[in-house]
């Protein structure tokens, strides 16, 4: 979600999860991934870091914490938050983890 050289990424979080939301399977007792790619070429300009988090937190619960995030940063970019957002290191940033509806799932390598 890029406007006028900004990058939001709370904005891009929320459609992210609402599409999932929107697409649950009607099969149920079956524990499915499913995975965000995270593309973005600018630092965060969300004014508050922890929203994303709170977001990042709050819509994963919602789908009983079956959302894995993988990043992807071009040029201009905090390499430290994308780490952050792809482990979903919400505590970092002040927003407890809750993992009330099961484990989060974390896929990360760096290179």
């Amino acid at each position: 979600n890029n406007l006028a050289g900004l990058s939001q990424y709370k904005p891009a979080f929320e459609k992210a999860f609402s599409l999932f939301k929107g697409s649950v399977s009607g099969e149920s007792g079956q524990k499915k991934k499913r995975v965000i790619l995270f593309l973005t070429d600018g630092k965060p300009s969300d004014i508050k870091k922890d929203s994303i988090f709170r977001t990042i937190r709050d819509k994963n619960v919602e789908l009983n914490n079956s959302v894995i995030i993988l990043t992807y940063g071009f040029g201009n970019v905090n390499q430290t938050i994308l780490e952050d957002i792809a482990k979903q290191d919400t505590e970092k940033y002040g927003i407890p983890a809750d993992i009330s509806v099961g484990d989060i799932t974390v896929s990360w390598h760096s290179s």
